[in-house]
């Protein structure tokens, strides 16, 4: 088969998922091309090694649009030329007066057609729902031919799907051949805002478990508890939360420690807060890091928290790699009663399930954990089996081929 996934950015190395479902498809033997349609991710130092290690640049491609409209119209006219070879008379259709959409009018579409330089295709795979409408205008106009898979995967079907109108919504749900959620509660979401119900399945994000060994993890026969949160700084992570927990506990005089891995917007608000809290020197800001360094935090971890909240413009998290991430290694979990991951964390059972937006709640259940390390063995011993048998990566990726394979069997897009 060929596949095109299509993303925004690439590589992104907090899309593990999207890294994952590449290696499931290249090694099935099946031929995967990459097409980021807003370019490489800005100032991104890292890269993840299945990047290099299955050569995914070698299948990348970017449409590459100057952002000065003088520069865009001095590089359309080498842009239709490929565009031209590529697609026939169905390059015209990427400009106006042919063509009136306004991707068109800026000239997106046609710059796009150029990327494409072979347009036919098995399947289609949007990564994530707000870029289906940009594959559905080349598919329309004949630019890009397959079957259209369209990946929800939280942000894109709470926010910005929702954003670009109704009109966008009902023709993605309505064109589109084929649905995936990475959790039951944005498969309930989609279907509340027009997907149809019989073409629609719940896909996890799958994990390499080999990347994760588990280890059950003793309470520090002395020194700081300590706690592990990974994520992007912004709202929806809800490190507020975590870093007011910790200064409570500090405050009550626990030895703990919050060790945040990731970057984004709200990283000098949350040094200001652990800094105003009085815990700058427990609070430690890592940054992002290769997944050697995640590996080793987490090794070095005692439990782990994700204070996801819903935010102001909606946004939720699914069942996030994180957290699974997290439970294969055995770190003992603490979650919110958010999104995704009551789908994934049973009470008492594989973690514990706090409110939203209450540090008191998280402060407690980590002070609970801390106070009762025999419980950790067979709390992270079930969630390491539950995420074996959820999200092991050769089982989701099977699960996607075989879907692949189903869509290209009912025939012609």
């Amino acid at each position: 088969m060929r596949v095109a996934f299509f993303v925004s950015h690439f590589p992104l190395v907090s899309e593990t998922f999207v890294l994952n479902l590449a290696k499931g498809v290249i090694d099935a033997g099946h031929k995967l091309d990459v097409f980021a349609l807003w370019g490489p991710p800005p100032e991104q130092r890292i890269v993840h090694p299945t990047v290099d290690r299955y050569r995914l640049m070698d299948r990348y491609a970017e449409p590459r649009i100057p952002r000065n409209k003088l520069a865009r119209l001095a590089a359309a006219p080498r842009a239709f030329g490929r565009s031209l070879a590529a697609h026939g008379h169905r390059a015209l259709r990427t400009l106006p007066p042919a063509n009136w959409r306004r991707r068109a009018c800026n000239l997106r579409l046609l710059f796009e057609s150029a990327m494409l330089a072979q347009g036919d295709y098995d399947i289609l795979h949007c990564q994530f729902a707000s870029l289906a409408p940009m594959v559905l205008d080349h598919r329309d106009i004949g630019t890009l031919r397959g079957k259209l898979v369209v990946h929800i995967r939280g942000y894109d079907i709470t926010q910005a799907l929702p954003l670009a109108g109704p009109d966008v919504v009902k023709r993605v749900f309505g064109q589109g051949d084929w649905f995936l959620a990475n959790s039951e509660h944005f498969r309930k979401v989609a279907i509340a805002a027009g997907c149809p119900a019989d073409r629609i399945d719940v896909m996890v994000s799958g994990l390499d478990l080999d990347a994760f060994p588990f280890r059950q993890r003793p309470p520090p026969s002395e020194g700081p508890t300590h706690v592990v949160a990974i994520g992007r700084l912004v709202e929806k992570k809800g490190f507020a939360y975590a870093v007011a927990a910790i200064a409570k506990l500090r405050g009550e005089g626990r030895d703990v420690v919050l060790d945040v891995i990731g970057d984004g917007p709200l990283r000098g608000e949350l040094g200001r807060q652990a800094s105003e809290l009085g815990v700058s020197d427990h609070v430690r800001f890592h940054g992002p890091c290769p997944s050697d360094k995640v590996a080793r935090l987490l090794d070095a971890g005692h439990l782990f928290v994700a204070p996801s909240v819903t935010a102001a413009g909606g946004d939720q998290d699914a069942a996030t790699n994180t957290v699974k991430e997290a439970m294969a290694t055995g770190l003992p979990i603490i979650a919110t009663q958010h999104g995704g991951f009551p789908e994934i964390i049973s009470e008492g059972i594989t973690g514990f399930l706090v409110p939203e937006r209450d540090a008191g709640a998280l402060a407690a259940q980590l002070e609970h954990l801390i106070d009762t390390p025999a419980v950790w063995p067979a709390l992270t011993g079930t969630a390491r089996a539950h995420v074996e048998g959820l999200a092991d990566i050769a089982r989701v990726n099977g699960q996607l081929i075989d879907l692949y394979r189903r869509l290209v069997a009912s025939g012609a897009a």
